[in-house]
């Protein structure tokens, strides 16, 4: 905010460009009120991160990653789902083990293969075992359908429908 006077006038809010290009500038704070602005980013603006992320220094990545795990967790209106599933394929481990992390609650069937991929192909012993537990939220997931499925007396369950939509 800026003074002006004897008035306060709110500083304009910096738009989704600006917060992303000041990720790569580890002079700048990392800021929640920003990192919130990167929910649900749009095409170009998710390309625009996956450009200025691969500049950003390791240790700043895995800085940003846990506060979006914890804005995430904290706010269930947020969804970085987008950037976390970026950093699966990031070069720093405990990035890959913290994304994994922030897409717990993602029951898409296409999160899967992925998963598989880490569990079975990863360099890291803790990204394989994040891998796995993961993994095991699915099988349960499949398991409850199955359950309802073997149990109901009406039609399918919304969970069992979503489940087999995403399948």
């Amino acid at each position: 905010m800026k003074k002006q006077s004897n008035r306060i006038i709110a500083a304009k809010p910096a738009s989704v460009k600006d917060i992303i290009a000041d990720l790569a500038d580890s002079d700048k704070p990392i800021v929640d009120s920003g990192l919130a602005e990167l929910s649900d980013l749009n095409p170009g603006e998710l390309r625009l991160f996956n450009q200025v992320w691969e500049r950003i220094e390791p240790n700043r990545r895995q800085q940003i990653i846990y506060r979006l795990v914890e804005l995430a967790e904290d706010n269930i209106d947020l969804s970085f789902d987008a950037i976390f599933k970026r950093c699966l394929k990031d070069p720093n481990e405990e990035v890959r083990r913290k994304a994994i992390e922030g897409l717990w609650e993602n029951e898409e069937a296409s999160f899967i293969e992925p998963l598989i991929n880490l569990m079975e192909q990863d360099s890291s012993v803790r990204v394989r075992e994040a891998a796995a537990i993961a993994l095991g939220r699915f099988a349960m997931l499949a398991e409850q359908a199955l359950y309802e499925l073997e149990t109901m007396t009406e039609p399918a369950s919304a969970s069992w429908i979503k489940f087999r939509r995403q399948g």
